[in-house]
């Protein structure tokens, strides 16, 4: 049985090809341009869903957001405690450190968008196999 990612990025020029290489990879994707969408589109599969992908900085409603990726991650995680969660941008490593320390309470991965897409599908198959993907 195949997994369900739900991807979340309004850069369809990240969105589009990466969507791309997780199907090829054998997951089938859902995806998101935005934190409403992700929501709603959350709330429509989430039995479904096994994993969740979302970009840290987002535009919404013509302003960007720094957060909007916590907001998705924080919607999940009050329906959801357990399901893994990746947040991601483009940002250097000791960025991506201080975020992961700010929101360890969260339980989310931080990864940064220019790491090879082997990093993800790394982290993807390192969770147990043959059941609901859990971190």
């Amino acid at each position: 049985m195949s997994k369900t990612i739900l991807l979340v990025d309004d850069e369809s020029d990240f969105l589009d090809p990466f969507s791309k290489k997780l199907q090829a990879a054998g997951y089938m994707v859902i995806t998101a341009s935005g934190p409403e969408e992700a929501k709603a589109k959350y709330a429509a599969n989430r039995d479904r869903i096994d994993l969740v992908i979302t970009d840290r900085v987002m535009w919404v409603e013509g302003e960007e957001l720094d957060h909007a990726g916590l907001i998705v991650a924080r919607h999940i995680r009050d329906r959801d405690a357990t399901l893994p969660i990746i947040l991601h941008s483009e940002m250097d490593e000791v960025r991506a450190k201080i975020i992961r320390e700010q929101i360890a309470s969260l339980g989310v991965v931080v990864m940064r968008k220019q790491q090879p897409f082997q990093d993800y599908l790394h982290y993807i198959q390192s969770l147990e196999p043959g059941v609901k993907l859990r971190p």
